[in-house]
């Protein structure tokens, strides 16, 4: 049965009007005042509740803007008052308004004629990650109150569920039953969906149906935690639930139970705005009440589904970094600025392309033959050394590591040396700005030695603080060649085995320091561009 939201309004003067608050013969009393009381019915118990519904935003659109309102109306009692203590009023009970109720309220500036987001949460493993993902809403466009109040002089309100409601029910084994009677499930996330919609109240005619609801075609695609809404060891039998942006999607549910990790698909999958979804499937081997008279309408049925997981989720989900925004450079060996400008290591995770103008040149490392026999190379031992330390911005599960790089004279190198390290944090603010802009290819002493081993040697101080580990190492086979990927990718036993977290990454690039016969001469490093590999999830659980 459905209940209603009642705005209150006296009877007594139905033929009252007014154009203005300011005009003469307006006198705002009780008489023409709005005045809410609300009821919502239970239905579900994660969303809104009679308990937890405590404000809701209330939107009258009149062609005056001084009969116009937003307000967010909050429980006093077992009646609703606007939450700033102002009292709204009818301009006129014969002309005729947009009326327009909606929850979570939200405090910006929102008219009868806004399109506004809504968006569901990632995380709905809480009762309050599905409330915060809940919204509800009604309108009454065009609503006249002479003729469309009730007989008690009521406005009459019910709010809908706008998003979809999906239930996961799930029967398992005896097998997997723990000995203390718990719920044997581990972490689940339901993948494949979108997560951001808007709706626009111009355009809205009042009912679910009409598209109002649709998603934002720049929002994202992202994995969904629901919540453990019931579970009974008696009859193996666990429930999920979350509330989704309607749409029809390919999805994809990923769990782990007693350890063993399971996935599931199901292949355009309707969500329909208001409407609930049941997922029921077998392992082999709501509606928001408060105090009176506002409803928000249940939960409609809105069919279901079975299916059987399949065993065998992927251990590690390993996707490419392509996002490398929050990478900074922290310290390397000097760049060599002889083509000039400032672009060496600032471009170095960038893959702006593969000319000398678009990586980073180090200092010359090594006696080329072309060389004359007098030719004194100015560095010597860790002085030749060609590297680059990267801070990724926050720790990362390393599932892979490369480097794309060249020599002088288009040749491979001998080998490149990947290293990770287990501090937090490295400070590099011993390095001065000049210090900086001449290792970072902008040098200032370019050929001054004795000035760029000075910086060095702040560099090496740095360095001998970070405890490095070595994770990979790739050879080349000294072939003659233009720019070449090294690249190291982990296996699952790696990964399992022993995993490489970290927030740095060292890269060391090893030149060959004399040429076999048909091997190209390298006399300076070059790199274009740095490459990581993460582990984003495991048996299907996200990583945070």
């Amino acid at each position: 049965m459905k209940k209603y939201l009642l705005l209150w309004t006296s009877v007594a003067a139905m033929g009252l009007s007014a154009c203005s608050n300011d005009e003469e013969g307006f006198s705002p009393s009780n008489t023409n005042e709005i005045r809410v009381v609300t009821e919502v019915s239970n239905y579900s118990r994660a969303g809104y509740t009679t308990d937890n519904l405590d404000a809701f935003g209330l939107i009258i659109g009149s062609d005056s803007e001084s009969f116009s309102y937003h307000k967010q109306m909050v429980k006093n009692g077992i009646a609703w008052t606007a939450a700033d203590g102002e009292s709204m009023y009818w301009e006129d009970r014969a002309k005729a308004v947009d009326v327009i109720a909606y929850a979570p309220f939200r405090a910006d500036e929102i008219n009868a004629k806004s399109k506004i987001d809504v968006d569901v949460q990632t995380d709905q493993s809480t009762e309050d990650g599905v409330k915060a993902s809940d919204f509800v809403a009604m309108k009454k466009p065009g609503f006249v109150p002479n003729s469309g109040l009730n007989a008690d002089g009521n406005l009459e309100i019910a709010m809908s569920h706008m998003m979809a409601k999906v239930f996961i029910n799930i029967k398992y084994p005896e097998a997997y039953n723990k000995a203390d009677g718990a719920n044997p499930f581990g972490p689940m996330t339901v993948e494949g969906l979108h997560i951001n919609a808007t709706v626009d109240f111009g355009s809205w005619d009042g009912t679910r149906e009409n598209g109002t609801l649709a998603i934002n075609p720049n929002g994202e695609i992202a994995a969904i935690k629901p919540f453990a809404t019931a579970f009974d060891a008696t009859t193996r039998t666990a429930t999920y639930e979350f509330i989704a942006v309607p749409q029809t999607a390919d999805m994809n549910l990923k769990f782990v139970i007693a350890d063993v990790p399971y996935s599931w698909n199901a292949t355009n999958l309707e969500l329909k705005s208001g409407y609930s979804f049941n997922i029921n499937l077998s392992i082999d081997k709501t509606g928001v009440t408060t105090d009176s008279n506002v409803t928000v309408d249940p939960w409609d049925e809105g069919g279901s589904i079975s299916g059987t997981p399949e065993q065998g989720a992927d251990p590690f989900t390993v996707k490419e970094m392509t996002n490398k925004d929050t990478w900074q450079w922290v310290y390397s060996s000097q760049s060599n600025n002889f083509w000039g400008g400032d672009r060496g290591i600032l471009n170095l995770w960038n893959g702006n392309g593969d000319g000398l103008d678009n990586c980073w040149l180090s200092h010359q490392v090594v006696k080329g033959p072309s060389q004359p026999a007098e030719y004194v190379v100015p560095f010597e031992g860790r002085y030749l050394e060609a590297f680059a330390v990267i801070d990724l911005g926050k720790t990362e599960w390393i599932a892979g590591i490369g480097a794309r790089t060249c020599g002088f004279t288009d040749t491979t190198f001998d080998r490149v040396e990947f290293f990770a390290t287990d501090s937090e944090n490295i400070d590099n603010s011993v390095l001065t700005e000049d210090d900086k802009n001449n290792l970072r290819c902008n040098s200032g002493f370019d050929g001054d030695i004795d000035g760029i081993k000075t910086v060095m040697d702040k560099v090496f101080a740095i360095d001998d603080q970070v405890t490095w580990t070595k994770i990979g190492e790739v050879s080349s086979e000294g072939n003659f060649a233009p720019w070449i990927d090294y690249r190291k990718d982990f296996s699952e036993d790696e990964l399992a085995a022993s995993p490489v977290k970290s927030r740095y990454v060292k890269v060391v690039i090893h030149p060959y320091t004399s040429w076999p016969e048909g091997q190209g001469y390298c006399e300076r490093v070059s790199c274009a561009e740095i490459y990581l590999k993460h582990v984003t999830a495991t048996n299907g659980v996200s990583v945070e």
